[in-house]
Parts: structure tokens; C-alpha cells; sequence
């Protein structure tokens, strides 16, 4: 199994299996960092839900994130607006700073190594990639910078930046909103069919 840096010296919540029937409003398949994160939201509104997953919680790609917090995933913004138009890739890049904002405030008061930092892409042979990406970014109303010059140890055509996004310990934050949620690990949804999924050892009846 692969070693993940973010649970060096870190105690692992552990959650039961499904040992029976069960019935619930909701059901969440998954414990990575999107499921729980739906868990958290539904259990503030007060829904009924469960969450079951196969393995352990974040034993999948949320391990092995990068941990960055950022409305930039790679030279996106021109091909998005190319392909769907500005107003798409403007509604896109608004759900994304919102979404940091959300986690800045959820890690307030919380130990999981928050920090604001800036965000870079850069391109190791096409200074104009990153130049149409600037305008693009720009052309949305919003604030990027081209930096030329990085340190690094190789050499770039430049990167486009932005600032005031962040990282934080993606581990630490997620069992700090898991520990109190209604959670069953290594409970695989083998079939699901409509209203009602059959795990390892119990059948979960959803609306």
C-alpha cells in the first residue's frame, strides 16, 4: 500500500462496519474528502443520512492530495472559455473561490495547518500559454499576475500567479469534521438498485 506523507504521526479515527439492515434518507458512497464533506453539510441540516466506505475514509486520492486549496488547476481558463464560453468559465472560477473562502473559514478554528499561500502554474517551454492564460483569467474579472522569473532550480517561460490561495493538512481537517458522523468503513456497496444497496453485511434502504 502506498505511504502517505499526511499520516506521519497521525492517529487514524476508526469507524465500525455495517453489521445489519439499515434505512435512511440519504445515502453517501465514498469516504474521500467529497463524500465527507456531503456528510458534514447534510448532518448541519439536520438530514438522515449514512455514509459507508469500502476501505478506510480518505484512504484513496484525498492520502495522496497535494493539499492545495486553490481556484487554479492548471492553464484551464482559456479552454474553458473557449469551449463553453465566459460566462461558464466565469460561474466556474466563482464556484472555486468560494469554495477556498468556505475552507478558510471552516479551518479557523481548527488545527489542520492552514496557510494563505500563492499559487503558481508555470510552463517549462511555452511562454505563451501562460500569457493567453493571464488574459483569460483577466478577462473574468479577476486578479492574476505573470511572473517571470521563479525559484526554482530548472528554467521556465514564465508562470502566471495567484494570490491569497492556500494548503493546509487535508488529514487533519477531514477526521476533524468525520470523527461525529454516522460513517461505516469497510462496508462495500456491491450493488445498488433503485432505493436499496447491498453491502458485505447489510442491505441499506435509501429514499
Amino acid at each position: 500500500m502506498k505511504k502517505s506523507l499526511w499520516t506521519d504521526n497521525l492517529k487514524l479515527p476508526q469507524f465500525k462496519s455495517l453489521d445489519r439492515d439499515v434505512k435512511t434518507d440519504v445515502l453517501i458512497i465514498g469516504g474521500g474528502l467529497c463524500g465527507i464533506l456531503c456528510a458534514y453539510y447534510l448532518h448541519r441540516k439536520g438530514v438522515n443520512y449514512i455514509l459507508v466506505e469500502g476501505n478506510e475514509i480518505a484512504s484513496g486520492i484525498t492520502k495522496n492530495t497535494t493539499a492545495k486549496i486553490t481556484l487554479q488547476h492548471g492553464l484551464i481558463y482559456k479552454k474553458i472559455t473557449d469551449s463553453y464560453g465566459r460566462e461558464n468559465a466565469q460561474m466556474y472560477l466563482k464556484a472555486n473561490e468560494m469554495a477556498l473562502r468556505k475552507y478558510e473559514k471552516m479551518c479557523k478554528n481548527m488545527d489542520c495547518n492552514f496557510e494563505k499561500k500563492d499559487a503558481y502554474t508555470y510552463s517549462l517551454t511555452d511562454r505563451a500559454k501562460i500569457e493567453d492564460e493571464v488574459r483569460a483569467v483577466k478577462n473574468l474579472g479577476f486578479e492574476c499576475d505573470y511572473v517571470e522569473n521563479l525559484e526554482l532550480p530548472f528554467n521556465t517561460k514564465g508562470a502566471i500567479r495567484h494570490k491569497n490561495q492556500a494548503q493546509f493538512h487535508p488529514l487533519k481537517f477531514l477526521y476533524e469534521i468525520a470523527k461525529d458522523l454516522p460513517i461505516y468503513e469497510h462496508t462495500k456497496a456491491f450493488e445498488s438498485k433503485p432505493n436499496r444497496a447491498i453491502t458485505n453485511d447489510g442491505e441499506i434502504k435509501y429514499k
